[in-house]
Formats: C-alpha cells, sequence, structure tokens
C-alpha cells in the first residue's frame, strides 16, 4: 500500500492506495461492459475502486463512505490516463454481476477521460448518464471536459435489456442499510455449487433456490415482481429498524464519515469572516424576542425559525474554555451522528479561526423519522474569535447535499460571568425541509399546535446540547451512535460477511413472522390456524407435503419462494425467529 495525499476535506483522507496504481507511468482503467444492480451501470468511475486497498475491506468504502464520494475522490487524486470499455461482448439484463446474461454488441469505448467514456457507454445502453449515483457526482464534481469530439455510432445496443427503474429504486433502499446488499448477494448469485461450494449447507440450499428465480428479472413479469418484492421486503424491515434505533436504540447507529462537500480554493478569508455580519442582526432580533417558561426564546423568521437558548454552568471560564474546544461546538450538539472538519485559518496560538465544516444529524424532531424525514445534512463556512472573557463562533450554511436544509446558521458563544460559572449561549436561525406528511398539515394555520411542538423540540434538543458541553468538560463521551469496527465486513465462518449493524433483533424477527403468515395465506392446502403449517426442519425450513393425486394444488412458486426468503433473511440476520 502507498501512502496518498488525500486532502483533509477528502473522504480517504488518512487512506492508502495499492501501490502499482500510485506509482504507475501510465494508469488505465479498463472496465467490462455492464449493468448494474443499484447505479444502472458499472463502467470505467466504477472501476477506480479497484485501486483501494485490501479487497476484503471494500466493505468499508461502499457502507462506511459513500460510493460516490470514493470515486471522485480518487478521480481527482489519481486519474486514470486513459479509459477503456471492453464491450465486444456485454453483459446485459437486471443481474449482470451475480448471473450473467451474455449480448454480443461488437464495440470498444476509448476515451483519455473516464467521465466521457462512461457517458458515452450508458448513452450506447440507452441510458441516462445520470442515473449512476456515482456517475452523477463525477458529472457534478468534475464534469466533461471542455471540449470533446465523439468518433462512431451512438446508437443503442439491439436487444440490450436495462435494470427495471423499480428494482433500481428498491436496490438502493437495501444498500442503505449498510452492508444488506452484500449480505443478500450471498443468498441470490449463481454459483457453480460444485467448484464453489458453501460453507453452510442451509445456505447453500437458500441460493439454489432465489438465485435461480432472482437472477432471471427482467425477463418475465413474475420474475420482476420477485426480485422488485424481495428488495423492498428487506428494505421497509430496514427502514423500520433504522426508525426504531433513531427513537430508541441511538447507541447501535453507525458514525457518519463524509466529504467536506465544498471546494476550499474558492473561499477566501473574507469569506469566513463575513458570517459575522449575518449573524450579528439575527442575534439582536432573538434578544427583543420574550422567553418562555423554559428559558427559551424563538420567533419566526421568514419561514425559518430564531432561537435562542442558554445556561450557565459552575465551572469557572478558563477551566471551561481549556477543555471544551469552542472549534468544535457543532459537533457537541445533539443527534450529531458525523461530519468534516476542515481548518482554513488559526491565530498566533494556533487555534482554529476560519474553518468549514459538514454536520450531519438525526432528524429533527427524531419522530419525523416515522413520516420519511431524512438526517440533516449541511455543509457550513465558521468564523472563531477568542477573547479574555468570551470565546465566539459564527457559522452560515452554504449548502446541502441532500436538500434536508434551507437554514442552519447561528451562533455558540463561551462567556465568563464572574466567579467560577461560565454561560454557553446557542443563537441560530434553521429551516429543515419536512417530510411531504407535515408540509400536508401546514402548522401556520395551527398556531396553538406549532407553538407546542416547536417549543418542545427545541427545548429537547438544547437541553441535550447543554448536557453534551458538560459531559466534553468532563471527558465523557457525549456523541450518540458508534464508531466502525475495522473487521466490518470480513468473512465469518459461515463465509459470508460480518455485519453487526444487522443485528436488528425483534423487529426484523416481528417482520419474518409477519411474512411467514403472509406466506400461508399465499400458498394452499390446509393451515392449522394455530401455525404456519407444515413442519420445521432443524435448518429453519418449513416443509409441506405435495399435493394428493388429484387434490387441491400444493404451495405455487411464490409461496415457496416466501417461505424460503424468509427462512433466507432469518438466519443471514443471526436471528432466532419464534414460532407462532
Amino acid at each position: 500500500v502507498a501512502a496518498v495525499a488525500f486532502p483533509a476535506a477528502s473522504a480517504l483522507h488518512g487512506s492508502g492506495l495499492g501501490r502499482r496504481w500510485v506509482e504507475a507511468d501510465f494508469r488505465i482503467s479498463f472496465a467490462k461492459n455492464r449493468t448494474h444492480e443499484e447505479h444502472g451501470y458499472a463502467l470505467c468511475v466504477h472501476n477506480l475502486m479497484g485501486a483501494l486497498p485490501l479487497r476484503d475491506k471494500h466493505y468499508h468504502y461502499r457502507g462506511r463512505l459513500k460510493s460516490w464520494d470514493v470515486c471522485v475522490d480518487l478521480l481527482r487524486q489519481t486519474p486514470p490516463h486513459f479509459a477503456l470499455v471492453d464491450a465486444v461482448t456485454s453483459n446485459h439484463g437486471s443481474w449482470s454481476s451475480r448471473a450473467p446474461e451474455p449480448l454480443a454488441t461488437g464495440t470498444i469505448i476509448a476515451s483519455s477521460d473516464a467521465v466521457l467514456a462512461d457517458w458515452a457507454g450508458a448513452v450506447k445502453m440507452g441510458l441516462d448518464p445520470h442515473v449512476s449515483a456515482i456517475n452523477d457526482h463525477a458529472l457534478e464534481e468534475v464534469g466533461l471536459p471542455a471540449a470533446y469530439d465523439i468518433v462512431g455510432d451512438m446508437s443503442p445496443y439491439e436487444g440490450w435489456r436495462n435494470v427495471p427503474p423499480a428494482l433500481l429504486t428498491q436496490m438502493r433502499r437495501v444498500n442503505e442499510a449498510v452492508g444488506a446488499g452484500r449480505a443478500l448477494a450471498a443468498l441470490t448469485t449463481r454459483v457453480d455449487h460444485d467448484q464453489f461450494p458453501f460453507k453452510d449447507a442451509a445456505i447453500e440450499r437458500v441460493n439454489r433456490a432465489l438465485a435461480p428465480l432472482l437472477s432471471r428479472a427482467g425477463t418475465t413479469a413474475v420474475t420482476d415482481a420477485a426480485a422488485i418484492w424481495t428488495h423492498a421486503w428487506l428494505a421497509s424491515a430496514l427502514e423500520a429498524v433504522g426508525a426504531w434505533r433513531v427513537l430508541f436504540a441511538k447507541e447501535q447507529l453507525r458514525w457518519r464519515d463524509v466529504t467536506l462537500d465544498l471546494d476550499l480554493e474558492d473561499l477566501a478569508l473574507a469569506d469566513y469572516e463575513a458570517v459575522d455580519a449575518y449573524v450579528a442582526p439575527l442575534e439582536q432580533l432573538i434578544l427583543a424576542t420574550p422567553s418562555d417558561h423554559s428559558g427559551l426564546r424563538w420567533r419566526s423568521l421568514d419561514g425559518s425559525v430564531l432561537f435562542e437558548f442558554s445556561r450557565v454552568v459552575p465551572i469557572a471560564f478558563e477551566q471551561f474554555v481549556a477543555r471544551v474546544d469552542i472549534s468544535r461546538a457543532i459537533s457537541y450538539m445533539q443527534d450529531y451522528i458525523g461530519g468534516r472538519r476542515v481548518a482554513a485559518g488559526h491565530d498566533e496560538q494556533g487555534r482554529v479561526t476560519h474553518q468549514a465544516e459538514r454536520n450531519v444529524y438525526l432528524p429533527q424532531p427524531n419522530y419525523l423519522v416515522l413520516y420519511g424525514g431524512t438526517v440533516i445534512d449541511v455543509t457550513k463556512v465558521e468564523h472563531i474569535r477568542y477573547a479574555d472573557d468570551q470565546h465566539r463562533i459564527v457559522w452560515r450554511t452554504l449548502k446541502s447535499a441532500n436538500g434536508s436544509a434551507q437554514y442552519d446558521d447561528g451562533s455558540v458563544r463561551f462567556t465568563d460571568v464572574g466567579g467560577s460559572y461560565t454561560e454557553i449561549t446557542v443563537v441560530g436561525r434553521q429551516r429543515f425541509t419536512l417530510p411531504l406528511f407535515w408540509q400536508a398539515v401546514d402548522l401556520d394555520q395551527i398556531p396553538a399546535l406549532k407553538d407546542v411542538l416547536v417549543g418542545d423540540a427545541y427545548f429537547t434538543f438544547f437541553d441535550g446540547t447543554m448536557s453534551n458541553f458538560e459531559r466534553a468538560y468532563d471527558g465523557r463521551e457525549y456523541r450518540i451512535g458508534r464508531p466502525w469496527d475495522a473487521a466490518e465486513g470480513e468473512l465469518d465462518a459461515r463465509g459470508l460477511p460480518r455485519i453487526s449493524t444487522l443485528d436488528v433483533g425483534a423487529m426484523v424477527a416481528r417482520a419474518a413472522q409477519a411474512a411467514r403468515r403472509l406466506q400461508a395465506s399465499v400458498a394452499s392446502g390446509p393451515v392449522s390456524p394455530g401455525g404456519a403449517g407444515g413442519t420445521l426442519d432443524e435448518d429453519g425450513f418449513r416443509r409441506f407435503d405435495g399435493p394428493p393425486p388429484g387434490g387441491a394444488r400444493g404451495p405455487g412458486l411464490i409461496g415457496q419462494f416466501l417461505a424460503e426468503l424468509n427462512a433466507a433473511v432469518s438466519r443471514d440476520l443471526g436471528l432466532a425467529a419464534d414460532e407462532d
């Protein structure tokens, strides 16, 4: 592995790359022409992840990090000098990475620019080049060459089949649940069982049942529906688990690692300092607003909420600021789950004075996760000032990668109020994108309800934030969630990836039980009132006797599929599903 100077703003900061790739005189990204069940297509830009070290740790580059961030960082740091797409014989269809479907396409795509080569490849497939999240990000951040010529026929390949849009959507939902797609792949990839036997006999039987069915997705309406239903079912279960964790088990969440998502070369120090003038009138306005019984001040401002909350802690100012760094103030906020900070300026004592930061928080209020609320993801510029009796940071949001916020601006002050006391004051202006349900409710039409909900939400948030400042002073852990396990994603004794984040407990067990009951209702034949029918064997499969000659039909293809899917998911997640 060779050390690479990835910048501090990069998702790969501190990572190395394969030495041969880094030190090569001429780098070529040579990709096979194929569809991809999550991104629509996977060509030269996607191919760059092969330069990452330790293939068995690729899980971290696809789960812990976003693959589109990783690929763009690789494009910027160690771009290929040439890109080739081998489309003489291509692999198309819905499941090309797991069940090859070759098609003679008689084409070679070559370019000195990998993004342009992929653009042409996607057009030849009849796709919008932006359908891939990886290539969409590359097109936005890196872009096509300023000038180029395309030589050759750009008409789509005859007989080409792309991944159905509904399957793309469901696969993306599954892969948002870290590692789920990789775990499911072990059950659905078509393999030669004689040459590559599974270590676990039960997993092998599930693979024999599922792989032929799912790998034919796109060939018939039944196989399409089976593949889409499989991923929709799993995604819904995992999303329900994620919502449960946000509400009741935050310690089970994983920290988020992200890029800064901002080009610091476009900013001068004056851009950071200009935030002072923006925040000052907001602070003056909120001070003119009476506080409620909890000490919270808040008011509406052009569709946003302007607020102030303060608390005096019994700690001397000098002692407090020696342990609690004002430049980290935002990461002390309640429900902070991850981000990235990059310093752009320091004072004579080496303290950060100019800074850019990307923050990721859980949905606010947390219950919005039940309505499809997403994480709050914002990138900001910040200015920090240090005085003998006050440390102060101000910030202004420049962008939100997922569109979750229009405003998330404000300030934090640590002030010496005399004696052995320090006052912590937070001022902010926020406007977050609400789920569709709450947009339809329009709380502005119900002011009494809005006052209760807003007041409670902000008091809860900042009461927790103040407690986090005190935890930081005490040296206790203040962040929610947990860091990543370096061995996460490696194969366990069964030959399956270790995905502890899918230890989803009783919720998925309940979902599996419900799905088994659905299977029992779909399958014809007698079902006992107290159970799902059939006989449960030692491997967790339910066995049904065939119908007698001339009798009623037994479970059909869909019935068998549902039964074996539920058993497979339960075993793959390490769950012991109780029987009714």
